[in-house]
C-alpha cells in the first residue's frame, strides 16, 4: 500500500540527487485525477501552486490544501467543476 500511495502522490525525494528534475513536468503513471494529497498536476492547473520546484520539501499529505484552507472534498469538487485533467505520463 505504501508504494501505491507514493505513486499517487508523485513523490520525488527532495535533495541534491533529484534537484535536476523539473517537478512541474515529471509525474507518476497514475490514472487518478482528483487525488487531494501530495504533488498533483491538477494543483498546478488550478493555480493552487505556482511551481513545485520552489517548494523545498515534498508536499505530502494536505500541505497544499492547508495553505489554501481547502478540504479534500473541496479540492475534488474543484477538479470536477473545472474539468482539470492530469495526463499522468
Amino acid at each position: 500500500m505504501l508504494r501505491l500511495y507514493s505513486l499517487v502522490e508523485s513523490y520525488i525525494k527532495p535533495g541534491a540527487d533529484y534537484n535536476h528534475l523539473d517537478r512541474d513536468e515529471v509525474w507518476s503513471s497514475c490514472k487518478i485525477v482528483d487525488h487531494p494529497f501530495g504533488r498533483q498536476k491538477a494543483m498546478l492547473s488550478l493555480g493552487l501552486v505556482d511551481s513545485f520546484n520552489t517548494i523545498n520539501c515534498h508536499p505530502s499529505d494536505s500541505y497544499i490544501l492547508d495553505i489554501h484552507g481547502m478540504s479534500a472534498k473541496d479540492y475534488k469538487q474543484k477538479v470536477k467543476e473545472y474539468g482539470t485533467q492530469q495526463s499522468c505520463n
